[in-house]
């Protein structure tokens, strides 16, 4: 028991030496042959200035773009603006009326004012015709000869006409939309038919048997039609002809009528056709055309 104590204790002693020994020496031929604190100084402290410079680079192309866009925002508002004020050039102030952007009970800077004026003058301008004695702005048009009557002129191109019109882009866009028809006209016309058979069909398709249903009352008779209506020989002309019924007939049937009379004997006479319309009275027609002795003188 006390050898194996003691072999213990020496144990422990020199397993504490050990550690202060590795604790000591720990690395000492990485430090001396692989790893160089110096060097590895300067790799880290490169590394912090090339990630400076990139974070600097960075912010100046941020700010580069952000200003950018920050122009081309401005360009976009300024072309809209300009636009919008030759659309609405109308609405300037006159030497009698303010405009509706100049009114007098208004404070402060009028820049719409302004920005009208500004289009109003262009506007003047691009209007104005040129004189044909400037000699710097004299074109072929101008001059007086006969090449100057044959040129074509180029077609107008960026021109739009004065006034609340839309842009020939919106225009364009809104020709080529597609057609948004109205649920009438998608609707079929037959669509209420169609569907009058569907629920007949689904009904029939649902029924146990077709045949018809009785409550237990006696059925009633079944409509029996009349012996002379339904007879060859036909009905009976009362209620359906009156006495001039040939006069609804045409006149070759006329004829035709006449003629079997005509041939079955002189016994039967014909029936002429009712005159709608008096005849012509011969002493009437003979006034003031024949001379009357003593008729004047009474």
């Amino acid at each position: 028991m006390l050898s194996e104590a003691v072999l213990q204790m020496r144990q422990s002693h020199y397993a504490q030496c050990a550690a202060k020994i590795q604790s000591a020496w720990r690395g000492y031929r990485s430090r001396k042959y692989r790893f160089n604190f110096y060097a590895r100084k300067v790799y880290l402290e490169t590394l912090k200035a090339v990630g400076k410079y990139i974070r600097t680079q960075l912010t100046e192309y941020e700010h580069e773009r952000d200003d950018h866009q920050q122009v081309t925002v401005e360009t976009h508002e300024q072309d809209r603006l300009w636009e919008w004020a030759k659309l609405h050039h109308y609405v300037i102030s006159t030497c009698v009326q303010p405009g509706v952007y100049n009114a007098p009970n208004k404070n402060g800077p009028k820049s719409i004012e302004q920005l009208l004026q500004s289009v109003h003058s262009d506007l003047a301008k691009e209007s104005m015709p040129m004189h044909p004695r400037d000699n710097h702005c004299r074109t072929d048009a101008h001059k007086p000869t006969e090449e100057a009557k044959n040129v074509k002129l180029p077609p107008i191109v960026g021109l739009r006409p004065k006034g609340p019109f839309r842009s020939s882009e919106e225009v364009r866009q809104w020709r080529n939309a597609p057609l948004s028809l109205s649920l009438r006209v998608t609707t079929d016309y037959f669509s209420l038919e169609k569907a009058r058979e569907q629920l007949k069909f689904d009904e029939w398709a649902g029924r146990v048997h077709d045949k018809p249903f009785h409550a237990g009352t006696a059925p009633s008779p079944k409509y029996q039609r009349m012996h002379m209506t339904t007879s060859k020989y036909g009905s009976i002309n009362y209620g359906t002809k009156h006495f001039r019924f040939y006069e609804d007939s045409n006149e070759s049937q006329t004829r035709t009528l006449i003629q079997e009379n005509v041939q079955a004997g002189p016994t039967k006479s014909v029936k002429p056709r009712f005159r709608t319309v008096l005849p012509p009275i011969a002493v009437f027609d003979r006034f003031n055309k024949e001379y009357i002795p003593g008729y004047a003188e009474g």
